[in-house]
């Protein structure tokens, strides 16, 4: 659109001429590359100066559009938006709408009057109606200008974020409907609902439980004198 705006035609939009930078971590941008066969226009219409020669039919052909491929000197901006429609099909479809393997095969079935034969996943997406006017071989029947194209594509992604959002609300709603409510009830004897809650107890009773005997220390010294009845503890022995 910029060239546009300076009366320049690219004419050789393809994939391999369009990247992607990355002004900054969160942004994404689309540019076009390689202007060598750009030439300057004017209201449509060629001017004497141009920037590569004119009369050929210079460009690559499974994305040229049909002025160009007929040879017509009068290629503007739409011959732009031609191609630009044959790449965004392919981002779409995933393959070239054009797919004759010899070029001359290409040239004709750009130059003819009949229309490309999309496939059914292009003509499906929100694009569909964009690209199919994009790539018509009537110029008056493609989109005004690169500016209107972009225009249009922009509405069908913002309406498709819309949808999304949309969707997003209507999930969390249906999730938020299907949620148990809790409802405070002030009859209910919380203390008796809480005892029938808790985990039973071990059905071993108390007096089946087993203990430990432990021995009061008297009663360990009286079997220890018993030992030696009348006489000594064994300590008193060692010191006589």
């Amino acid at each position: 659109m910029a060239a546009h705006a300076l009366c320049i035609v690219h004419r050789d939009i393809k994939p391999a001429n369009v990247v992607l930078a990355f002004p900054s971590d969160d942004e994404e941008v689309a540019r076009v590359l390689d202007f060598g066969l750009a030439k300057a226009f004017a209201g449509g219409a060629e001017e004497t100066t141009t920037l590569t020669k004119t009369g050929y039919r210079l460009g690559t052909p499974r994305y040229m559009s049909p002025e160009m491929a007929r040879g017509e000197k009068d290629v503007g901006e739409l011959g732009d938006v031609y191609s630009l429609g044959l790449v965004l099909a392919e981002m779409i479809g995933g393959r070239p709408v054009v797919r004759d393997e010899a070029q001359m095969q290409i040239l004709m079935r750009q130059a003819s009057k009949h229309e490309l034969a999309l496939d059914d996943a292009v003509l499906g997406s929100p694009f569909g109606d964009i690209v199919t006017r994009s790539i018509a071989k009537r110029r008056e029947d493609r989109p005004a200008s690169a500016r209107a194209m972009y225009d249009e594509i922009t509405g069908v992604l913002e309406a498709h974020e819309r949808a999304l959002e949309e969707a997003a609300r209507a999930a969390r709603e249906a999730a938020m409907a299907e949620a148990p409510t809790m409802v405070y009830r002030p009859e209910i004897d919380i203390e008796r609902l809480i005892t029938q809650r808790m985990p039973p107890r071990s059905a071993q009773s108390d007096d089946q439980a087993p203990t430990t005997r432990v021995e009061p220390i008297r009663s360990i010294q009286a079997q220890g004198t018993a030992h030696h009845p009348g006489g000594p503890t064994p300590a008193q022995g060692q010191h006589d």
